[in-house]
């Protein structure tokens, strides 16, 4: 619907925002950018929506460091003052605590590896929590504790006389890197659980944040496959490959792997293919070892420019709003940082 487009332009736009004030306002400092498969955002907001539709009590996340930082103000509704404050105190041996969510306080580590805690709603018809688990390195090293986390959310809330194991009360979303998914063991190790009756958790959906790079490792001389998603074949996972691109197309992937999974109770896949706008992290540039693929990003317009053209020539939106929308963004972002 036009409303629901016009929507998914405004998420589209604070995820833009987002990344676009912290590199203009913290220039070298490392984030690693979701920009480029920004879409990811939209898609978890998707997911957490079917969770409330169909009654599920937690939705437990792992993610390695891509993309975090808008996953914890947007997903997790982590404050963007408090975000913006650990930009601000770069140096956390100082003292400055990091704002982490499950109490750890001070934790030592990075502002990119914390995990967060939402309720969502707090209310009588809203009863779900969203988890963000912290992942201190490395990478995949995440994803068992994900799918542990799970199986003690479903057995936990049981109360007496019912079943041992109860699926729909917790989803668990592995989110992958394109790199990391075929070359870690972790990932082949903790697929291989999925059918096991002790780590059995009903089914876990899986996202690969595609970028066509591995740090800066082209895919020809990182994997002996074809696509990045290709392990999951060997454990008869089905895989959706989307254009990151394409917003709706995102989101009718995401809806289906979550559909899939509640009606089957089956592990399932999205292979979103995307782009890394940036370099590995903030302080690396990508054109010495990527030349060709960095001059092609660096003239392509982002997600949301090519959405909101698109809902421009459809008339859902007018000329000129979705430049205002992005204006009004910034300013939240310049308001925060005061605070």
């Amino acid at each position: 619907t036009a409303a629901s487009s016009r929507k998914l332009l405004q998420r589209l736009t604070q995820v833009e925002a987002f990344e676009r004030y912290l590199h203009q306002t913290y220039p070298g400092q490392k984030r690693f950018s979701l920009e480029g498969t920004d879409v990811l955002v939209p898609m978890l907001d998707e997911i957490i929506h079917g969770a409330v539709e169909s009654g599920t009590h937690e939705v437990l996340i792992g993610m390695a460091h891509r993309g975090r930082l808008n996953v914890l103000a947007h997903v997790l509704e982590k404050p963007y003052s408090a975000i913006l404050s650990e930009f601000a105190h770069q140096k956390h041996e100082e003292g400055v605590p990091l704002t982490d969510t499950f109490g750890f306080g001070y934790t030592g580590d990075v502002k990119y590896h914390l995990g967060a805690e939402h309720l969502l709603g707090e209310s009588a018809s809203v009863d779900l929590k969203v988890i963000l688990a912290p992942n201190p390195s490395h990478l995949e090293f995440v994803n068992p504790v994900i799918e542990g986390m799970t199986r003690a959310s479903q057995e936990i809330r049981n109360a007496p006389g019912v079943p041992e194991q109860d699926a729909d009360e917790a989803v668990p979303v592995l989110i992958h890197g394109d790199a990391a998914f075929p070359g870690e063991g972790i990932v082949a190790e903790t697929l291989n659980l999925w059918r096991l009756r002790g780590y059995w958790v009903g089914g876990t959906i899986h996202i690969i944040v595609n970028n066509q790079l591995g740090f800066t490792t082209d895919p020809k001389d990182s994997r002996s496959t074809q696509f990045a998603s290709d392990l999951a074949k060997g454990f008869e996972i089905p895989i959706i490959y989307v254009n990151a691109d394409d917003p709706d197309a995102a989101l009718t992937a995401v809806r289906l792997a979550y559909a899939y999974r509640e009606e089957c109770h089956k592990d399932i896949l999205i292979d979103l293919v995307g782009y890394r706008r940036w370099g590995h992290n903030e302080g690396d540039e990508p054109a010495f070892t990527q030349p060709q693929m960095y001059e092609t990003i660096r003239t392509h317009p982002t997600v949301r420019q090519l959405y909101a053209q698109k809902l421009e020539r459809e008339g859902v939106i007018k000329p000129g709003e979705a430049d205002a929308m992005l204006k009004d963004a910034m300013a939240v972002m310049e308001q925060a940082k005061r605070e």
